[in-house]
């Protein structure tokens, strides 16, 4: 179990195969789409395998999952994430 560092909103999506979760991502305004705020749970759920663009074409990359409010996201900055202490 995790707890956010800071305030996560959802990637927009960009030209290519869509994940099949969204990206959560740094929240820097107040007025984006929040994932989740700062102190928010966030429960570990495995890694999924996601095609990104590369300088070469497409990728296919594992990513970890998170379930932060009910919605289960993709985390490519695990900085963004404390571990709670037990």
């Amino acid at each position: 179990m995790f707890v956010l560092k800071l305030a996560l909103r959802v990637q927009p999506q960009v030209g290519f195969e869509p994940p099949p979760h969204p990206y959560a991502i740094e929240s820097w305004y107040v007025t984006d789409t929040v994932a989740g705020n700062k102190g928010a749970v966030a429960l570990y759920a495995g890694t999924v395998r996601v095609e990104e663009q590369s300088g070469k074409g497409l990728i296919r990359v594992p990513r970890h999952s998170f379930i932060i409010n009910g919605g289960r996201y993709l985390i490519t900055n695990l900085a963004l994430l404390e571990p709670v202490a037990g």
